[in-house]
């Protein structure tokens, strides 16, 4: 998934698109510039908490280093929270950093695999 298609999700859910539900580049020009840096700040805090290597994306169109349900599950909802906060959108703040918030927990547990294991008595 590239950068550009999380800070349009993003935007869709927003509901900061044209009449008709589309992103528009000329609209949008000033949320995709600030998209970047806002990515970037999503995207340090979940590789942070993936124990990943840290790294800063130069350009919108680069894939982003999160696996594809991390970058769905949580790395949308925090780009619109940081892109609501920058336009003053209080009620979309609000709703989005709480889905944010749980997402971010739901995406730093650990899912492994546990073995069937049948109790043996001992002696």
């Amino acid at each position: 998934m590239t950068g550009y298609e999380i800070v349009e999700r993003a935007l869709v859910l927003l509901n900061y698109t044209t009449p008709l539900g589309d992103t528009d580049n000329g609209l949008n020009a000033e949320h995709l510039r600030r998209g970047l840096t806002i990515l970037n700040t999503v995207l340090a805090d979940l590789l942070n908490i993936a124990g990943a290597k840290l790294c800063e994306l130069k350009d919108l169109q680069e894939e982003v280093p999160l696996e594809e349900n991390v970058a769905n599950l949580a790395a949308v909802p925090g780009v619109a929270m940081y892109l609501a906060q920058s336009e003053n959108d209080g009620d979309s703040f609000n709703r989005w950093s709480d889905i944010y918030v749980q997402r971010r927990r739901m995406a730093a547990q650990k899912h492994g695999t546990v073995r069937d294991t049948v109790p043996w008595p001992i002696g």
